[in-house]
């Protein structure tokens, strides 16, 4: 059975804050599309639901 070595844990961290950085990310870009939607389009009402699939 191989070690685990130092390398390999800042590797583990280093995943693990990238994915956060991902999520969080996503959540600001949705945030972002909706404001937009919400400038450009002017019919647009607050407490109306609105769906948007990102690919």
């Amino acid at each position: 059975m191989e070690q685990i070595t130092t390398k390999t844990i800042w590797g583990l961290v280093s995943l693990a804050i990238l994915g956060g950085i991902a999520l969080a990310a996503k959540e600001t870009i949705s945030n972002i599309w909706a404001a937009l939607s919400f400038m450009l389009n002017p019919g647009l009402r607050r407490g109306r639901t609105i769906e948007a699939k990102v690919p």
